[in-house]
């Protein structure tokens, strides 16, 4: 491991939904699902099996489902269903504790294939809107000057500059928009936009 970096440990939680085997399918902060073993009784004589445990395989959505290529998870139910399960929507519900399931999980760093919690945020409809509206944006250079010594930091791209800021993309965009000072930095577009 490099010097410095920190390691996540990896965190399960149960997947509650009324229709699952309870204490069988679990997520964890990283966003991978799992099984535990169980027991079940199938077929016309009730023949008793046993289904193994381990990690389940996650699927990428296809353009008609989700063009964005979300990763899903399909879960047989008690009701006997199959059921698909967002891999990214699971992870914000057991691990982010502002958790409404009105919101929208945005992926920070815009990769759907990350799931981990550290990379989702909940979103209104609205933020979550204009924050996919400016993808195209990304890179578009940007330029802090800071408020108070007015010296200028170059950046090729929004994506850069609120991660050096520490901020979200969307407030980013917002304090541009309107011309607003964040975090003792004035930022603005370096390039026309178009």
């Amino acid at each position: 491991m490099l010097q410095g970096a920190v390691s996540m440990k990896e965190l399960w939680k149960p997947i509650e939904r009324p229709y699952l085997r309870q204490g069988v399918y679990f997520v964890s902060n990283q966003g991978r699902v799992r099984r535990e073993p169980f027991v079940y009784y199938a077929g016309e004589h009730k023949a008793k099996r046993i289904q193994e445990g381990g990690l389940i395989a996650q699927s990428t959505s296809n353009k008609k489902r989700s063009p964005r290529g979300y990763k899903f998870i399909v879960l047989w139910g008690s009701d006997r269903k199959q059921h698909s399960l967002f891999v990214h929507r699971l992870v914000a519900e057991a691990f982010l504790p502002e958790w409404n399931p009105g919101l929208t999980v945005n992926h920070k760093d815009e990769d759907t294939h990350n799931n981990s919690w550290s990379n989702l945020e909940l979103l209104s409809q609205k933020e979550n809107n204009r924050a996919s509206s400016f993808h195209a944006r990304r890179r578009v250079p940007v330029t802090l000057t800071h408020v108070v010594t007015k010296e200028e930091l170059n950046f090729n791209s929004l994506k850069e500059a609120y991660s050096y800021l520490g901020i979200s993309q969307f407030v980013l965009k917002n304090r541009i928009e309107q011309r607003k000072s964040v975090k003792g930095f004035l930022p603005k577009y370096s390039a026309p936009i178009g």
